[in-house]
């Protein structure tokens, strides 16, 4: 996988593309969330620059995990990690958290890959889901999808 500069834009524009494609195919209404946050003009990317994140992001992964039975590319802890070096500015990773968490509850459900994925994010920059809570987008979705969270963390490992 290219690395990109510490902290960068693309670097969270990357993290950003997996959380959208973590669970198969981006969807629309993850990719609104990014647009109704103005997470690409905070980051000073056009809806172009982070379509080409997320394609350099699914051509290093056909190009560096294998596919299994079901046609799935399975992402490896130490690639995820490598992800998350990138970020290293304390604030970036509670904002990034909390983008994570909006993404996958911006379509009122939370899967397996995206639960890893949030806790992976909180447990790498040590960071705990209460510091991350109040930067969150607040729904009665996002509240249970929260509850869920933590459920999932408590009950199946990750």
């Amino acid at each position: 996988m290219n690395p990109y500069l510490i902290d960068s834009p693309h670097a969270v524009a990357r993290l950003l593309a997996l959380a959208v494609t973590i669970d198969g195919v981006p969807s629309d209404v993850e990719l609104r969330t990014l647009e109704q946050r103005g997470v690409l003009q905070a980051l000073r990317l056009s809806r172009d620059d982070f379509d080409d994140v997320m394609d350099a992001l699914c051509a290093d992964l056909r190009q560096s995990t294998p596919t299994d039975r079901r046609g799935f590319r399975s992402l490896g802890r130490s690639q995820i990690r490598a992800m998350l070096d990138e970020i290293q500015a304390p604030a970036l990773q509670r904002e990034v958290a909390a983008l994570l968490f909006d993404i996958f509850s911006s379509d009122h459900r939370l899967v397996r890959a995206e639960s890893i994925l949030l806790w992976d994010a909180l447990d790498h920059w040590g960071l705990h889901l209460r510091e991350v809570s109040g930067l969150i987008r607040s729904s009665a979705s996002s509240s249970r999808l929260l509850d869920e969270a933590c459920f999932t963390r408590r009950v199946v490992p990750v």
